[in-house]
């Protein structure tokens, strides 16, 4: 939940989907941090929309999964003709990884084509300092 400092008003949601990937060896039956994480299912109210909310809240997700978890990558994933969290994910520094055609069902009933973007935690480094100089 995303909520304003003073007020403690929800504003927002956005939340991590997680993977564990099939390394040999591995344990399953006990919980190890993801090696891969998705940002996705965000929502902001009106009020928060351009006002650095959603890249704030972006900065301190994608900081706990590099640092605290250590992923290998952060992907995120969008409607192919939302330009506007297309732009806000590029923002970031994400890379364009490809779009997946036919990729998911939307609400207005059509099948939709799904643009999927990555960090890496190679990249990240940089792309912290660079929200560190903002």
């Amino acid at each position: 939940m995303i909520r304003r400092t003073h007020t403690r008003e929800v504003i927002g949601t956005t939340s991590f989907h997680l993977e564990h990937w099939p390394w040999p060896g591995r344990n399953t039956a006990t919980p190890e941090a993801p090696d891969a994480v998705e940002i996705g299912s965000t929502w902001l109210s009106h009020s928060a929309q351009g006002i650095g909310t959603n890249r704030e809240a972006k900065f301190l997700l994608l900081d706990y999964a590099f640092i605290h978890w250590q992923v290998h990558r952060v992907r995120f994933r969008t409607d192919v003709r939302n330009t506007r969290s297309r732009r806000a994910i590029e923002s970031l520094g994400a890379t364009l990884d490809g779009i997946l055609r036919a990729d998911f069902s939307d609400p207005d009933a059509t099948v939709r084509d799904s643009a999927y973007y990555a960090i890496l935690a190679s990249e990240w480094p940089t792309l912290r300092e660079s929200f560190a100089a903002e």
